[in-house]
C-alpha cells in the first residue's frame, strides 16, 4: 500500500491511498523541508476525497505539497506556504500552470496544498514547484518528474 511519509502521512492516511502509484520527494532548503509527490486521484479513497473535493478519475492527476519548518522537537513544524507549481508533458517547453489550494486538518495540524490536473496514459509531466514558507523571503525551486499510467 502506497504511504506519504513523516510530514504527508496523516493526509495520507486520511486520503488512503491504494495503489503504488508514486513516490514523494522531499527537499530540505533553509531550515524547512519541502514534501511533494504526484498521483492519479483514482487511486484515493472516495470518502476522503469527497471531503477534500478532490474529483477521482483515472485521468485527473493531483499534486500534494507540504512544507515543514524549524521546531523545537527536531521533527519540523507544519508550515504555511505560498505554492506556485507549473507543470510542462515534454518534449513541449509551454507550461501551464497548475492552480493549487490549501487544505488544513486542524485536528492533526497538518497544512497540505493541493492541485488536480489532467492526465493521459503514460504521460510524463513536470513539474516546477516554487515554495516561500510563510515568514521567509527565501523561495525554494523543486522539479519533480512522473509518469502516470491511467489504464488497469
Amino acid at each position: 500500500m502506497f504511504r506519504l511519509r513523516a510530514l504527508l502521512l496523516p493526509l495520507g492516511v486520511a486520503l488512503a491511498i491504494s495503489a503504488p502509484v508514486g513516490a514523494e520527494t522531499a527537499t530540505s532548503a533553509d531550515g524547512y523541508q519541502i514534501h511533494y509527490n504526484a498521483i492519479p486521484t483514482a487511486t484515493l479513497n472516495p470518502e476522503i476525497a469527497s471531503e477534500f473535493k478532490i474529483l477521482r478519475s483515472k485521468r485527473r492527476g493531483m499534486l500534494n505539497v507540504g512544507v515543514r519548518g524549524p521546531s523545537e522537537q527536531g521533527m519540523g513544524a507544519p508550515t504555511r506556504a505560498r505554492v506556485e507549481v507549473e507543470a510542462l508533458t515534454p518534449p513541449s517547453t509551454e507550461a501551464t500552470r497548475v492552480p493549487m489550494r490549501e487544505i488544513t486538518i486542524p485536528e492533526r495540524g497538518t497544512v497540505h496544498y493541493v492541485g488536480e490536473f489532467p492526465i493521459e496514459e503514460e504521460q510524463l509531466m513536470v513539474f516546477r514547484i516554487a515554495v516561500t514558507p510563510e515568514g521567509s523571503d527565501q523561495t525554494t525551486k523543486v522539479e519533480l518528474e512522473q509518469q502516470f499510467f491511467t489504464e488497469d
